[in-house]
């Protein structure tokens, strides 16, 4: 309808084009709102869903903002790939690495009911 308008300018095919418009972004909206409603009322079966609802609506988004190097903050890291890695040098120079070959022995325990058998079974999930 838009395309007719446009070859044609008419104000009768701008008024038709806006009548349907007007249509289709009521269907639209309500469609969403039936949606929404179907996510509030399921919300206690299928939190993932309303999670992943809420979070399409936020604006924020969330990431790792710029960082300042550990030189006196002059450089300032803003790419993901040099963030990655700042953080990984300054994790690594704050945890140490022990070494593996000097494992301690542990004493023998004494086990008065040895566990011989183990029975796994899916559990059913309580609803209210």
């Amino acid at each position: 309808m838009w395309q007719r308008y446009l070859e044609t300018r008419d104000p009768i095919k701008y008024k038709e084009y806006t009548k349907q418009e007007n249509k289709v972004r009521a269907m639209s909206r309500e469609m969403q709102k039936v949606a929404e409603k179907s996510i509030a009322k399921d919300v206690k079966k299928n939190a993932k869903k309303f999670c992943g609802h809420v979070k399409l609506k936020m604006k924020t988004s969330v990431g790792i903002s710029n960082l300042k190097s550990d030189d006196g903050g002059k450089i300032v890291v803003k790419e993901d790939v040099y963030k990655a890695q700042t953080l990984s040098d300054f994790f690594s120079s704050v945890f140490t690495r022990e070494a593996t070959t000097e494992i301690p022995e542990l004493e023998d325990k004494i086990i008065r009911k040895p566990l011989t058998e183990i029975k796994v079974s899916k559990m059913r999930s309580r609803r209210n």
